[in-house]
């Protein structure tokens, strides 16, 4: 019976197949389809939080105070009539001076709109864009670009004159023509070797993507918004690694001379 792993949140096989992860994972997938297994998952507890004096973002891990530069990768369903369609996906990410990629936070909804309706509660994917944007300030959001994904650059731009806000940067990324593992893999599988990417324990839909990832893995939403969000990231400039100080303020000269 597949039961949860209470430590991990996970399921663990003891024996026999669980419905849930028949219908979750569609099918069991062995290690030797799987590219990434739980050696590559690494885990972090810190916290994230925007300095507002020196407006800047930073990771606090272990009593660290780390600079990072935040990028967000948006995943749009493109099937959402159907019973098993894929899940629209907005993953948050933060990049340290060494690299690192930490996974901040994500949202992982079927049927999700592209805006909600005004004086409902609902909201749809543009209005979480400008709610992490406000939250997080990401250097710059990286949306997937295909044809069913056009509404949501209309609503985008239209959203930024009707509330008077551009501080939302974001780039259309055209999947083209190699396949969506391939694509993937080609991003996240020498961060994912080496550690370099950290995920929470709670994570549970994205840890689940990473170690069944292969060509019988049921959903890839998750960990195609993570390596759209990480396609771009970069550390941030001017840091020294380990020993990071803000340059101080100087003010400028008179224009006097003596």
């Amino acid at each position: 019976l597949w039961k949860l792993d209470e430590k991990k949140k996970f399921y663990v096989d003891s024996g026999q197949p669980h419905k849930f992860y028949q219908e979750y994972m569609m099918e069991v997938q062995s290690e030797e389809d799987s590219i990434f297994n739980m050696r590559h998952v690494k885990y972090w507890d810190g916290f994230f939080r925007f300095d507002e004096k020196e407006k800047h973002p930073y990771i606090h891990q272990d009593g660290e105070k780390i600079p990072v530069n935040v990028f967000a990768g948006v995943d749009p369903a493109t099937d959402s009539d159907r019973r098993d369609s894929d899940f629209s996906v907005i993953m948050v990410v933060a990049c340290d001076p060494n690299a690192n990629i930490y996974v901040l936070d994500y949202i992982r909804k079927r049927s999700l709109p592209v805006l909600g309706i005004p004086g409902e509660d609902k909201k749809g994917i543009v209005d979480h864009m400008f709610d992490i944007n406000k939250k997080y300030m990401p250097t710059l959001f990286t949306v997937e670009d295909t044809s069913m994904s056009k509404p949501i650059f209309q609503a985008l731009r239209g959203e930024m004159r009707r509330k008077n806000d551009f501080s939302l940067r974001f780039k259309e990324e055209t999947p083209g023509t190699r396949s969506k593992l391939d694509r993937i893999q080609e991003v996240l599988a020498q961060r994912m070797s080496i550690g370099a990417v950290r995920i929470r324990d709670s994570h549970y839909d994205l840890q689940d993507e990473i170690i069944t990832f292969g060509k019988r893995m049921a959903h890839d939403d998750t960990i195609d918004a993570l390596a759209y969000a990480v396609k771009y990231a970069h550390p941030p400039q001017g840091q020294a690694t380990g020993d990071w100080k803000k340059k101080p303020i100087t003010k400028p000269r008179s224009w006097l001379v003596a």
